[in-house]
């Protein structure tokens, strides 16, 4: 169960991670 809960919490964070840094990448695109 907690293994479950670890989990979940990991995938939702590297989504979250990549989400933010396709951000990033389109505020740098329109800076240039």
């Amino acid at each position: 169960m907690v293994f479950f809960i670890i989990n979940m919490f990991l995938s939702r964070s590297r989504q979250v991670f990549v989400h933010n840094q396709g951000m990033l990448c389109q505020e740098v695109e329109e800076v240039r």
